[in-house]
């Protein structure tokens, strides 16, 4: 439990800059997420996942990002055959666009690929199924940066192995 939480008070620490892509400029975001998979629709608690995405603007709109997340809390679920869990952590590398919307606003879409491993614990000992593998991930957004330091995007993305991620990533310069 203490690498957990040292490696979230890292990513938190790591937060600066402006959010919005701009040519040149660099950033880190600190995310957390909530993650469920389609073979298991019966979730006590969805696998919480807690990563960071550094980015770089190639221009005011287009940016590249380099994406990490690591499971740390739930992802257990209950289905006919008893209880089990999932485990899981990525890597990603995509393109985001970001589409203005009024002044502090943007729309965001992303695309790229994404290196996951992911643990499933069967009920009943069954066994542990284990994914891995580079992947297609897709994902769209929405951003708003408050008084030109704050800025919050909520995103949900979705990996080709039928997982479904909804996130908040959150930062504040200093």
């Amino acid at each position: 439990m203490s690498r957990r939480l040292i490696f979230l008070v890292i990513l938190c620490t790591l937060a600066w800059s402006n959010a919005q892509a701009r040519e040149g400029v660099s950033y880190i975001l600190p995310k957390i997420t909530a993650m469920v998979f389609d073979d298991n629709p019966q979730w006590r608690k969805p696998l919480y996942t807690v990563g960071a995405f550094y980015g770089y603007g190639l221009d005011n709109n287009l940016s590249g990002e380099i994406e990490g997340n690591y499971g740390f809390y739930g992802g257990d679920y209950t289905s006919a055959e008893g209880n089990g869990s999932f485990s899981y952590w990525d890597v990603a590398v995509y393109g985001a666009y970001r589409y203005p919307v009024l002044t502090e606003g943007y729309l965001k879409l992303k695309a790229g690929a994404v290196y996951m491993h992911s643990e499933h614990l069967r009920p009943a000992g069954a066994g542990t199924r284990i994914r891995e593998g580079l992947e297609l991930q897709l994902g769209a957004g929405l951003g708003y940066v408050f008084k030109s330091k704050i800025t919050l995007e909520l995103e949900y993305t979705r990996l080709k192995n039928n997982a479904n991620n909804a996130g908040v990533a959150l930062h504040y310069p200093f």
